[in-house]
């Protein structure tokens, strides 16, 4: 992963969460927000080789309504981040590049 740095944006305020992590498997840390109503969306912002935050296109999908608690972790692929959500239906999804 890239060195600690300082990114600054209004990316993933209140309510939804913010977690960072190697989402594309490059080696560079990206940011990821998750929302928690409606149908849970999950926005990324990748790093670019520069090591400076960039949206490389629509990067969001929907993992379902109810999410309860969501963390990031390698629980599918290894050597790049993905999401693992617990819903209120008692669901435990999870979701990969």
């Amino acid at each position: 992963m890239t060195p600690a740095q300082f990114w600054r944006a209004s990316f993933g305020s209140d309510p939804w969460t913010s977690l960072a992590g190697d989402a594309d498997g490059d080696g560079r840390a990206d940011l990821l927000a998750l929302g928690p109503s409606g149908e849970s969306g999950i926005e990324i912002v990748r790093t670019s080789a520069m090591g400076k935050p960039f949206a490389s296109g629509p990067s969001s999908l929907s993992m379902g309504k109810g999410m309860l608690a969501v963390v990031a972790g390698p629980f599918v692929r290894s050597g790049a981040t993905d999401i693992l959500a617990v819903f209120s239906d008692g669901a435990v999804r999870t979701a990969w590049g």
